[in-house]
């Protein structure tokens, strides 16, 4: 049961306001659960090709995933060039469990020290 509840606490509700016929309209909208364990830094394959610069088999860094839209993934090439792609045209690398560790609230974050001695039982 833990683990719904930190899914629950990740997807906080936000405001939306937009002008409908000349007056400001308010909605709550809460983000849809995140769907992979991918993180930031992490390596990522593109599985289907978006242009001629982001092409199927490249291999980009995570350079971000936002709290709104947590399927979608900020990706960076090594030159610098940035773009988006959602989760579902990338195959993630994998990586050693001893980099990754979960916060009080059950979600998974890197390791701010990079040594675990430092850390918490």
């Amino acid at each position: 049961m833990p683990e719904i509840q930190a899914a629950v606490l990740d997807r906080r509700p936000y405001k939306v306001e937009y002008y409908k016929d000349g007056k400001k309209q308010t909605i709550m909208r809460r983000p849809p659960p995140k769907l992979h364990d991918v993180l930031p830094e992490d390596t990522v394959t593109i599985r289907n090709r978006k242009n001629a610069d982001w092409k199927e088999g490249d291999k980009v860094k995570v350079a971000g995933i936002s709290s709104r839209q947590p399927n979608v993934l900020h990706v960076e090439k090594e030159d610098g060039k940035r773009t988006f792609l959602s989760y579902f045209d990338c195959i993630a690398e994998p990586r050693a469990d001893d980099e990754v560790y979960k916060d009080s609230n059950g979600k998974m974050i890197r390791d701010p020290v990079g040594n675990n001695y430092l850390l918490w039982p």
